[in-house]
C-alpha cells in the first residue's frame, strides 16, 4: 500500500478461490493489526466471477486523522487490486 511495507503471514490458500493473511509487522501507524480474506466465486467457462473482501482492521495511532479519506482509500486499493487481477486473468488465458 503505497511506500509502506507489511510482514505478513498466509493464514488460508485454496487456490484458486480463496486466500486469508494476517499483517504482522508495519512500520505504518494507521494500523496495529489487520486480517483479509479473499474469495472468488463462480466465473466458469468465461463467466463473470464474484470477489468478495473482507478485513477487519484494529487502528493505529494515526488511524483518527485518516479516516475521512479512508472510505475512498479502500474503494481505491480493491478497484486497484480488481484491475490487476483482470491483467493477470487476460494474460493467463491468452
Amino acid at each position: 500500500m503505497g511506500d509502506s511495507q507489511y510482514r505478513e503471514t498466509i493464514l488460508a490458500w485454496d487456490e484458486p478461490t480463496r486466500w486469508a493473511y494476517r499483517v504482522d509487522e508495519s512500520a505504518d501507524a494507521l494500523i496495529d493489526a489487520l486480517v483479509e480474506e479473499w474469495v472468488v466465486e463462480g466465473g466458469g467457462d468465461g463467466d463473470r466471477s464474484t470477489v468478495r473482501w473482507t478485513f477487519a482492521v484494529q487502528p493505529g495511532g494515526d488511524m483518527e486523522a485518516a479516516i475521512p479519506a479512508a472510505k475512498t482509500m479502500i474503494g481505491d486499493m480493491f478497484g486497484q487490486a480488481m484491475a490487476n487481477l483482470t491483467t493477470r486473468l487476460s494474460a493467463v488465458r491468452g
